[in-house]
């Protein structure tokens, strides 16, 4: 390409500076056709080698090693760590309880992990958003999303959004695969706790660098129990201000007749908490079998988060004058905050 252009004869100036934007586009075409097709046809050529019937020859060693170290090779670039790798063969390949094909199988499902398509969908109710969609065709492509009008069971406007995403639904970690979209939110939980899973993890958003970000942030708050305490603590303290400005629109409503120009908002927020009021009630019962109302089964549940939240924070619900002695004591590993219950809590919720 550079010779056809006649690029090489400008001896003040590179090729590649004069051509930034086209090189780059260019690498990363390369790029992804790397990244879906190197690891499927290396080791596609390592299982055609390796099923050769005649007596290997140092040439077909040499293939063989070629490909292996190719393989390798890539696997380090995408960010698995070579104790993984070294883990692979000695869990899989090395087992001599099955007959290689078998193992040679196991071990190639492993390493070659592959990122799916799917597509989110949610539903609004928004008499907005319907009627300004109404007068496009019977379907609005906008910023990848497509957009569609539709009147439910219950005769309300609503509009359906179907987003095109891509998911990494299977992460190699210690030699075994973890498909994300199946795990309950006590194993995410203590999968974030977990460093090893984060690296495992960067690869598969090396294009998302702020969504995988936020999980790193969220990961420091799983492994520190104090930090994770007062999160909880703020979100609360939202929460309450929240309903305080739900319970001074409903009075503007019922003694004033006003309203809000962000009364949708506002509903679908009470509609979340009236359904995890409910949620709660009845995980609590679930919990516990002596709650026999809904009084006793939120009385239940309150004391279970402030205990949990104490094991968490041991400072919570203490006197100002306690804290410096508390604080000591954990310095000394004397009191040992902890989030035994806290998991506790999340697996009623999983």
């Amino acid at each position: 390409m550079l010779d056809y252009k006649d690029a090489w004869s400008d001896t003040g100036r590179s090729p590649i500076e004069k051509e930034q934007g086209l090189i780059e586009n260019y690498f990363e075409e390369l790029k992804s056709l790397l990244i879906d097709n190197y690891l499927p046809v290396n080791i596609e050529l390592l299982e055609n080698e390796l099923a050769q019937h005649s007596p290997p020859t140092q040439d077909d060693h040499g293939r063989i090693v070629k490909l292996c170290n190719n393989i390798m090779s890539f696997l380090l670039t995408l960010g698995i760590p070579l104790k993984e790798c070294n883990y692979h063969f000695e869990r899989t390949l090395f087992k001599d309880q099955h007959a290689f094909d078998v193992r040679f199988q196991s071990w190639k499902s492993k390493v070659n992990v592959r990122k799916q398509a799917y597509i989110v969908t949610f539903s609004m109710e928004n008499n907005k958003l319907y009627d300004m969609l109404t007068s496009s065709p019977t379907q609005v492509m906008f910023n990848g999303c497509t957009y569609r009008n539709r009147i439910n069971a219950f005769n309300k406007k609503i509009t359906d959004v179907d987003i095109d995403v891509i998911s990494y639904s299977v992460l190699q970690f210690n030699g075994m695969q973890v498909k994300l979209a199946d795990l309950s939110l006590l194993e995410i939980y203590q999968y974030l706790k977990n460093p090893a899973f984060l690296l495992a993890l960067q690869p598969s958003f090396q294009n998302y660098t702020y969504a995988f970000f936020t999980i790193t942030k969220f990961s420091e708050i799983c492994n520190d129990t104090r930090i994770m305490a007062a999160k909880i603590l703020s979100h609360s303290n939202k929460v309450k201000r929240h309903l305080f400005r739900l319970y001074i629109l409903r009075n503007a409503i019922a003694h004033n007749a006003e309203s809000n120009p962000y009364i949708v908002f506002l509903t679908a927020n009470l509609e979340h908490y009236l359904r995890g009021t409910i949620t709660t009630m009845f995980y609590t019962s679930s919990m516990i079998e002596t709650v026999n109302s809904p009084e006793s089964a939120f009385q239940r549940y309150l004391d279970f988060y402030k205990i949990a939240i104490n094991e968490l924070e041991p400072t919570y619900l203490r006197e100002k004058k306690e804290h410096d002695s508390i604080n000591g004591k954990i310095i000394k590993n004397q009191i040992i905050p902890k989030d035994n219950l806290l998991q506790d809590w999340i697996k009623l919720h999983s």
